[in-house]
């Protein structure tokens, strides 16, 4: 075997040349569908196009060959060169057959199409504003809301096609989760792109959000109003309403509350100790609320007027 190797080792050279030849002369044409095309673009340019074009390729081989490869066993890249970018015109990308890398035992014949137009932009970045995205508000513990939301930072940097990025003034996080909260939470959270081709620095953020009990106004109608009546030594002084003898008093506080209270848990009333003779007066009128956590915002009117009658109190014997 070893007698005279070189010379045997040029005839298997040989013998497996003659082989192929006659393998690609004597084999079968197969098409293999779906080859990608990786395309590789300089960093100062963008393409458009959200996925890697696909050509079908016309390929010679032996039927078992045939039987067993797949478009994964096939490559195409091709570059994309600065110098010929032309702004607002496609990029004209030729495929020849000689430019795909195949399998030992396969020639390509045809690439079709043998040609790509592929859609670039410049690439170019700017600064937008960052803005929270709440998931099931309405599903906040009953009585709560959002007072505030703060993003930390609350500006990021996108990158991508001149022609998009130019329309965004903002970008959103992904949807935080309001479900049964009821207080306040820092998070980090994820930035959503609004595109596949538009990159985001950075990609996470801070969001601390406020959450504060939910507070709600209400007018309650005509209350009757109550005299404070007083007593000063011998005298016992007491008043008669001159104007309305109801108001109207708007309360405010937790909204399931203010949506419990009635008007027999509001105490209108005038204090009239402090007046030391009888006459006509303007008495300024507070209010008392039996319920927990409820303002008293406002009373109309908030005067009332009056007048003071002493009503001497009988001695005892």
């Amino acid at each position: 075997m070893f007698d005279d190797f070189p010379r045997k080792l040029i005839a298997l050279f040989f013998a497996v040349l003659v082989y192929l030849t006659v393998s690609y002369k004597t084999g079968e044409e197969g098409i293999i569908q779906n080859v990608p095309v990786k395309i590789n673009i300089p960093a100062s340019l963008v393409n458009m196009e959200e996925s890697l074009p696909r050509v079908t390729l016309t390929v010679r081989a032996s039927q078992r060959t045939l039987r067993r490869v797949t478009a994964a066993d096939f490559s195409i890249e091709k570059e994309i060169l600065n110098s010929k970018y032309v702004s607002g015109e496609p990029y004209h990308i030729k495929l020849d057959p000689s430019e795909v890398k195949s399998p030992i035992g396969t020639t390509v014949i045809k690439v079709s199409p043998d040609e790509l137009l592929v859609t670039l932009d410049q690439n170019l970045s700017r600064k937008v504003e960052v803005l929270p995205r709440f998931k099931n508000e309405s599903g906040l513990s009953k009585g709560y809301a959002v007072k505030n939301a703060v993003i930390t930072p609350s500006e990021v940097i996108i990158t991508g096609p001149g022609k998009i990025i130019e329309g965004i003034k903002s970008v959103h996080t992904q949807p935080l989760d309001l479900k049964d909260t009821f207080d306040s939470f820092d998070f980090m959270v994820q930035v959503d792109s609004p595109s596949e081709i538009i990159k985001i620095n950075p990609s996470k953020v801070m969001a601390k959000i406020e959450i504060i009990r939910e507070e709600e106004e209400r007018i309650l109608r005509a209350i009757p109003l109550k005299i404070m009546t007083s007593s000063k030594g011998d005298n016992y002084f007491d008043a008669e309403l001159l104007s309305s003898a109801n108001v109207d008093i708007t309360v405010s506080g937790p909204k399931d509350k203010v949506g419990q209270i009635s008007v027999d848990q509001l105490k209108p009333y005038v204090e009239i100790s402090a007046f030391e003779k009888p006459g006509i007066y303007n008495a300024d009128i507070s209010c008392f609320c039996a319920l927990d956590g409820i303002k008293i915002k406002n009373i109309f009117p908030h005067q009332v007027q009056l007048k003071i009658i002493i009503v001497k109190i009988p001695k005892k014997n």
